[in-house]
């Protein structure tokens, strides 16, 4: 007999601090209700416009508001960490975000062999390079409008990934044997869909199976309809069982 997921009957946000290094991290903690703990964890990385010290902005945009209107499909305790520079990359600060993920597990909440992450836009782009940095951490990724290599070049011009890019190989190389369903919107004028095309080829050539979903009437904003995805939702269940 399989046992089917416990469903959440709610849950709620914490609010959580972190030290790492000499900086302290504020951070959101979504601990669903009704669930035996320890339970699957999520990484959630927001995007550029949710950076800051406050804590709580990142709980706005993305998951977020998908966890308070869906509870019952995501039976997960999720991690929301604070970026709190906007010029940073995740990846920078991947030892903070860890850091989080390890408090949840030592309280009990978390199944440390259960894990995913997943981001929107910036945070797509760390849900590939913490992804593949630390990729023993993790048992699946989600990375939404996100990019490959980073967005700003030398002396501040924005640039975009090319195909002979050395950073899509060393993603792919890490990345391949991670189960990743990636998403991006048709008419994203701020990420180009081509940086999660090549990603998605890299990661075929490389003899992984990705999935990867367009959708034809989305700009940026991919991560409403992500997030709100019951399949989606699904998906991560079973890859964190």
């Amino acid at each position: 007999m399989t046992n089917e997921p416990e469903v959440p009957t709610g849950g709620s946000f914490r609010d959580e601090t972190v030290m790492f290094g000499d900086r302290e991290y504020r951070y959101a903690l979504w601990v669903p209700s009704g669930i035996e703990m320890p339970c699957a964890g999520l990484v959630f990385l927001h995007g550029l416009g949710e950076c800051g010290t406050d804590g709580r902005k990142q709980v706005t945009v993305g998951i977020g508001p998908a966890l308070e209107r869906d509870p019952d499909r995501w039976p997960f305790v999720v991690v929301l960490p604070q970026k709190p520079e906007f010029a940073d990359a995740w990846e920078d600060h991947a030892g903070a975000v860890l850091a989080m993920v390890d408090a949840a597990i030592e309280a009990g909440l978390i199944d440390s062999k259960r894990v995913a992450i997943t981001g929107l836009s910036q945070g797509g782009h760390g849900t590939i390079a913490i992804g593949a940095g630390h990729r023993e951490r993790f048992r699946a990724a989600v990375p939404v409008c996100g990019y490959v290599a980073p967005v700003w070049g030398p002396g501040g011009v924005r640039s975009w990934t090319q195909a002979d890019d050395p950073a899509l190989t060393r993603y792919a190389s890490a990345l391949a044997e991670m189960p990743m369903w990636v998403v991006h919107g048709a008419r994203d004028q701020v990420v180009p869909m081509r940086e999660s095309e090549l990603l998605v080829e890299v990661l075929i050539a490389a003899g992984s199976t990705p999935r990867f979903t367009v959708l034809p009437e989305a700009d940026h904003n991919a991560w409403d309809a992500t997030y709100g995805d019951a399949e989606i939702a699904v998906w991560l269940v079973e890859m964190t069982r």
